[in-house]
Formats: C-alpha cells, structure tokens, sequence
C-alpha cells in the first residue's frame, strides 16, 4: 500500500459516488512496518496531491502548514496491515474480496513465487471479485487467472485462463496435481481445510441446521486458531437465533477479544457489527442498559442500516 495512496484514493472516490466508506471494507497491506504507521497518518505534501482537483483536496484534506492531512471520516475507514502476503495472507486475511488490486509487486518476483502470490490472491477473491494489476504484469496473471474486460481495464477473475484449459477428465488432470506437491497446496483446498468448514458452517446456519453450524464452528476455532475470532462471530449469530442468549453474548465477546488481542484472522467489519449487535441485543432483553450504548455505537459505525439498530430503537419507543 506505500504510504496509503490508492487505499484512501479508493475511500475518496466511493464517497464522491455517494457511498459511505461505513458500508465498504477496504485493506492496505505493506511488507514494510514503516510503510504502515507512514499510511495510518493520513498525511501528504502538497507536491504528492499535485495531480488531484481542488475541490477533492478541500473535500478530503485539512491543511496544516506544509502538508494536508486525510479528514477522519476516510481515515478510519480503511484498514492497513503489515505482513509479507506470500507467507501471512491467508492466516491473516478473510477470504471474500471483491477487489484486489496489485501495485508494482509481482514484477519484483521470479516465475515460482509469482505464481503462488497469484494462487494466493485467487483464493483471497470472491468468486465474482476482481484482481487488478499493473499492465507490465498482465502476462504473468493470465496464465494462471481468467481474463474479465471491466470497461477500459484489464482485470481478473478466479478459474484457469482459456487458452489453458484441458477437457474436463479426471484422469488426465489429476496426475499432474498429484506429482507437483506445490500445486496441491497452492491451488486444491481438502476437505479439512478452514474454508471448506467456513462455507459448511455458513450453509448449515442459513438452513438452520444449528446443532450442525455449532459443531463446525467449534471445529474451525479447535483445528484452526487462526479463524477462531470469524467462527466465535458465526457461533453468536446461532445462539441467538436459537434463543441462547447468554451464551450468544459470551462468544460475540470472544469474538471481539479474541481479535483484539491476537494475530488470528481479520475479523470483517460484517462480523464485527453482528459481535456488537448481538451484545447490545442481549443486553438490551436483559434489561442492562451498562455497556449496550457503546456497543451500539459500534455497530452504527461498521454498519448503519444493521436490523438489530431498528429493533432495539422499537423496542425502546415501546
């Protein structure tokens, strides 16, 4: 992410087209730590918005002597992280992107690592999300990714590229997975892998098979630490639904500590809204009026239009 550009250009430009950055998840990762704190600033020169309109700089910046400073609201709204992609990214980031965009990285990297940094962002994409990166490295993404025509740009969308495709048989494709053990951990995902028991999860909880949901959350937080904050955050959401109270409150808390004050796995903002949405709705039944304001507040900011915000401002007029 550098020092924050196009992380914050991207806040920018979605409320210029009249979307809160509240309802948008956006993540700048660095390698280098300095790069970070350096980004978390929110502060520039005026020779690097040089090329911005007026209107944008006084829209988005506050002046202070020689430099401007990023107002706030865009500040807190994305969320840098340092870590090295190659080896951290999918202990440490959400599955579901729907964009993902790649600036001056993989032209730095031999043909084996630039084809596991491209597996890796395949399965960091939604199955419709996009991967975004510099014309120069275009060819090094299509071998591996199919090609998908977004207006002028050139993007990429999860799938073998076209040209590489090989008629759907079994026998022919899956010797070659089976004799390059790289390929088997960079591009297959096992029936015991924290994705495949995500999705299960997710599938049981919207067929409320809940007993079912329950067992694979505690599966994924028992065999995989590092998704143990986004399946407490799955758990809270059952018991809830299930009348639990109580035992909903103390995983949406797990939840929210557990991130707090680990290196597991990002919590998204969607989860961290349903954490806090569930406290405050507990509390609120239970007649506890300590602590549900502040949770509340939580929510509003990670998700205005949240149920759970309307629900509880009924059940006060009431």
């Amino acid at each position: 992410c550098a020092q924050g550009e196009e992380p914050y250009s991207f806040a920018m430009l979605l409320q210029e087209h009249g979307i809160s950055p509240a309802q948008v998840e956006i993540t700048g990762v660095d390698i280098a730590e300095s790069s970070i704190q350096q980004a978390k600033q929110g502060r520039y020169r005026k020779y690097a918005l040089r090329q911005a309109p007026n209107h944008f700089i006084q829209t988005h910046f506050s002046q202070q002597s020689n430099s401007y400073s990023i107002y706030p609201k865009i500040r807190n709204s994305v969320m840098f992280i340092q870590m090295n992609l190659l080896s951290q990214a999918d202990s440490l980031l959400t599955p579901g992107y729907h964009l993902i965009f790649s600036h001056n990285m993989l032209i730095y990297f031999d043909q084996p690592t630039c084809n596991k940094m491209i597996r890796i962002f395949s399965r960091l994409l939604d199955n419709n999300g996009l991967l975004f990166v510099d014309a120069v490295e275009t060819s090094e993404v299509s071998t591996l990714m199919k090609k998908a025509q977004v207006r002028d740009a050139c993007a990429f969308q999860k799938g073998i590229a076209s040209h590489s495709q090989q008629p759907q048989n079994q026998s022919t494709k899956t010797p070659s997975l089976r004799n390059n053990p790289a390929s088997v951990s960079t591009t297959t995902v096992t029936h015991s892998s924290p994705e495949v028991k995500r999705d299960s999860a997710e599938q049981a909880y919207q067929g409320k098979r809940f007993d079912e949901a329950i067992r694979l959350y505690d599966q994924l937080v028992d065999q995989h630490p590092a998704w143990a904050c986004w399946a407490h955050a799955g758990k809270a959401r059952v018991l809830v639904d299930s009348g639990d109270d109580l035992e909903a409150l103390e995983e949406a808390e797990r939840a929210l500590s557990g991130c707090q004050n680990t290196n597991s796995l990002y919590l998204p903002n969607k989860d961290r809204a349903d954490a806090h949405a569930i406290i405050a709705l507990v509390l609120n039944k239970k007649g506890i009026k300590a602590g549900q304001k502040e949770h509340l507040e939580q929510v509003q900011r990670l998700n205005p239009n949240h149920p759970v915000l309307q629900l509880i401002r009924q059940d006060k007029q009431e």
